[in-house]
């Protein structure tokens, strides 16, 4: 697979979505993975690498990485992939601060690798009951235990006894069912989706970090489904849609008492939100779209909330690769300011990126900002002045730091394409695609 040429790109905050794929990635933006099993979950690391979870065609348990430019990650498991024979369906992906990950086997497992592949046996993996987790900041982790009850276990995946009674906590006694939980990382405070008999009358719930519940819950309201619930930048996200109406919804609600700080209703004709909900570097919230009855339509359409809703995007595109294939994902990227698409099919997968750009400043203003020579051989010019920065090669690697000035010598660099990530005088954050020629 091979880089197409690139003309370096300036990506800062403006209220337009630049609806093109994102040509560094497998030559074209796209990408199709044929013969290699059913995926429907995956991480973007702080690098830019995906780690994709799920089961290969002969429904063992597998997890493959990429690179930033579509190929397999070579220093992950075996040439990028990694087979657990004993497991089945892997789920629900962690990665922790020291770059391991958790993963839910489906059959009452909880694995950890470590950042290269490899199991980390001293986890004590078995007897785990989640269907969702959440890891707490002491290391501690908490799971659905059943519709009414959780479980916390210790860092090493032992039972936590101390919790509840022998390390179950009973949160309802009838009437409720959990379904998903969020944690806030600064407090511990875990916040619980309810769906409630009829699954169509969803509530969110507060338990405080001494395991008392709040009285006042938040009610989403009858005939409102929620497709997803989100702890992000210290505020709680419901993705979802109203019936009878078919709008897309997205309701931001506060963490303290749960109140609504904003409720966003959109019509995309029949197209409802599908899936997990994502969020970009600037708090721009990504919902992914695909079409209420049609199950073999392949366009897809995806929301963009700005932070303050003040605007909101969309993104149409058609994938005549995913015809039959399943609802997908999406995914931000806040490395390289990109968006994944996954859906699959059959055993295939299908993968797609698009290019993300935001301005906070104006178009006029943006088109005045120039670099010089490109590609470059030696000394690269900025029209604007950089108080800090560091360049990264395309797999992530930090390759110069302590970046400043309107100027710089790449000279010691390999010939390649870089990330030069930074914040100019002007307080703007910017990422330049650079080529060493």
């Amino acid at each position: 697979m091979k880089f197409k040429t690139l003309i370096t790109t300036l990506l800062i905050t403006i209220n337009c979505f630049t609806q093109s794929l994102d040509t560094s990635f497998s030559d074209d933006g796209k990408l199709l993975l044929e013969n290699i099993g059913v995926f429907k979950e995956t991480i973007v690391q702080d690098d830019g690498k995906v780690l994709f979870t799920g089961k290969n065609e002969e429904n063992y348990g597998t997890v493959f990485r990429l690179n930033t430019d579509g190929t397999y990650d070579h220093t992950f498991g075996t040439q990028g992939k990694l087979i657990l024979t004993t497991t089945g369906n892997l789920t629900r992906p962690h990665i922790n601060s020291d770059g391991s990950y958790f993963i839910y086997d489906g059959n009452n497992h909880l694995i950890k690798l470590f950042n290269d592949g490899t199991v980390d046996n001293s986890f004590n993996n078995t007897s785990f009951g989640g269907q969702d987790y959440v890891v707490l900041s002491t290391g501690k982790i908490v799971a659905i235990d059943s519709k009414h009850t959780l479980k916390r276990y210790n860092s090493d995946g032992t039972i936590d006894s101390s919790y509840g009674t022998n390390g179950i906590l009973t949160v309802f006694s009838q009437g409720q069912k959990i379904v998903r939980i969020e944690v806030n990382p600064a407090t511990d405070d875990i916040y619980i989706l309810d769906s409630g008999s009829s699954n169509a009358n969803y509530k969110v719930w507060k338990l405080f970090s001494d395991n008392t519940l709040n009285n006042s819950p938040f009610i989403q309201g009858s005939f409102v489904w929620t497709t997803d619930f989100r702890f992000y930048d210290n505020k709680l996200y419901l993705s979802g849609h109203k019936s009878p109406s078919l709008n897309s919804r997205l309701t931001k609600l506060g963490i303290d008492d749960l109140n609504v700080l904003q409720l966003t209703s959109v019509d995309r004709n029949d197209f409802i939100p599908r899936n997990k909900l994502s969020f970009q570097e600037n708090g721009t919230a990504v919902q992914l779209l695909r079409h209420y009855v049609d199950q073999y339509n392949y366009n897809i359409k995806i929301n963009l909330f700005d932070n303050d809703y003040s605007n909101t995007n969309l993104i149409t595109a058609n994938f005549p690769e995913i015809e039959y294939f399943d609802d997908g994902f999406i995914a931000s990227d806040n490395f390289l300011n990109k968006i994944y698409f996954v859906s699959g099919g059959y055993n295939n997968i299908f993968i797609a990126r698009f290019n993300y750009s935001t301005l906070s400043i104006n178009e006029s203003e943006m088109n005045k900002i120039k670099i010089w020579p490109n590609p470059i051989e030696n000394i690269v010019n900025f029209s604007t002045d950089f108080k800090t920065g560091e360049i990264y090669s395309i797999d992530g690697k930090q390759v110069l730091l302590n970046i400043r000035g309107t100027s710089l010598d790449i000279t010691n660099l390999s010939k390649g394409i870089y990330i030069l990530k930074g914040i100019d005088i002007y307080d703007r954050n910017i990422n330049l695609k650079i080529v060493r020629k």
